[in-house]
């Protein structure tokens, strides 16, 4: 999620997610203090229902594929 966030700042202006509004946001903090610098998302990530973004999950193929195709859908292709 990070990487895609960045890459698509890179390219336009993306509108960025405010982590705070998830339940487990206090697992994306344990992982900037790793990184030593914030962590961003880019609106194309909407989390699961239950408002968490579960960071610590494998990702599926299908939620990998939702995110490639929400950035490509952002970048206008």
């Amino acid at each position: 999620m990070d990487l895609l966030s960045k890459l698509l700042k890179e390219v336009e202006n993306v509108e960025i997610v405010n982590l705070d509004e998830f339940k487990d946001s206090k697992e994306i903090k344990k992982y900037e203090e790793l990184l030593k610098e914030d962590v961003e998302i880019a609106n194309i990530i909407k989390g699961y229902d239950d408002k968490t973004l579960r960071p610590n999950k494998n990702m599926t193929r299908i939620e990998a594929l939702t995110l490639i195709i929400n950035g490509l859908e952002k970048l206008g292709w």
